[in-house]
């Protein structure tokens, strides 16, 4: 836990203090008589903190390592092939693993050379549209990919890697460009950045997809490292008093202000009135705060 982090339990509280309430005659007045006002707090709380993860972004990162296909790869086609009935499609290479994909209905046999052509696999495939598949052998040496199936079955970048990988899911793709998909928490991008032995830099030729994946040229090599603002994580019943808001404790004060103006009684309108206002005037002025830069430095003093 952070010291400097409000807490959900905390915020609940603050809100029950708002509208007046928390206590009576001096006695904090139980929880069960306040039941209808805790029991809305966390779906409202829930709502309030998404809503400020737009206002005041919260940050985050994930990396993720592309190897030098160059020094792994055996053998590649991205072309797309049309398989036509009696006329089977092969393609072979030495290698330990393999990747294709293919759309429509056919079957791919994968087979290796140990003293003869041996079948390690044979795939019944139908898919609408183009699906991955991939695979490794137990030995690395001569593989052959053998395609054939009714018109229209297509096959494309095919492969033949020269390394054996530990499991088929650890068998890289091989396709024109590479995709990185967003995590579950994405909210917008902040900038993603190429680590690589020589150095740092923001990735030429990066594009998007569409609004949660990410395209870079087939060449890149090295570490992306993508940083990008999230959702909060969500509240729900369930989550424990113990929760922190992921903003400063400045910030997450608006959640019970604001939250206290939604649930306060219909009688005191005025109060949830005036709590609106200070919600949206402390807003402005702690997102000005934030976007400020630190002074320049003009003077130097020493230490004593």
């Amino acid at each position: 836990m952070c010291a400097d982090r409000m807490t959900l339990g905390e915020s609940r509280s603050l809100m029950l203090k708002l509208i007046d309430e928390y206590s009576a005659d001096g006695s904090v007045i139980a929880a069960a008589d306040n039941y209808d006002y805790i029991a809305k707090y966390n779906a409202i709380a829930d709502l309030v903190q998404a809503e400020l993860a737009h206002r005041f972004p919260v940050p985050a990162s994930f990396r993720v390592s592309f190897p030098d296909r160059s020094a792994l790869l055996a053998a590649s086609d991205a072309q797309t092939r049309s398989v036509l009935p009696g006329q089977p499609e092969s393609f072979s290479a030495e290698g330990g693993s393999w990747f294709f994909e293919a759309d429509g209905a056919g079957s791919a046999m994968v087979e290796q050379y140990v003293n003869d052509w041996t079948t390690l696999a044979e795939l019944d495939l139908n898919s609408n549209g183009f699906a991955a598949y991939r695979g490794t052998a137990a030995l690395t040496g001569p593989l052959r990919l053998s395609f054939q199936g009714a018109y229209p079955f297509r096959v494309r970048n095919l492969a033949i890697w020269k390394t054996i990988f530990p499991t088929d899911e650890d068998v890289p793709e091989c396709r024109p460009c590479l995709r990185v998909e967003m995590p579950a928490d994405w909210l917008r991008i902040d900038q993603p950045v190429l680590e690589t032995d020589a150095g740092c830099g923001q990735p030429a030729g990066l594009r998007w997809e569409n609004e949660r994946t990410l395209i870079l040229p087939a060449g890149f090599s090295g570490q992306l490292c993508v940083h990008y603002f999230r959702q909060p994580e969500r509240i729900t019943d369930a989550t424990a008093d113990s929760y922190e808001f992921p903003f400063s404790r400045a910030v997450a004060g608006l959640i019970p202000i604001k939250a206290a103006a939604l649930i306060i009684p219909t009688e005191k309108q005025a109060l949830s009135t005036r709590l609106l206002q200070l919600f949206e005037s402390e807003s402005s002025r702690l997102q000005a705060l934030e976007n400020t830069p630190p002074a320049e430095i003009g003077v130097v003093y020493p230490i004593p």
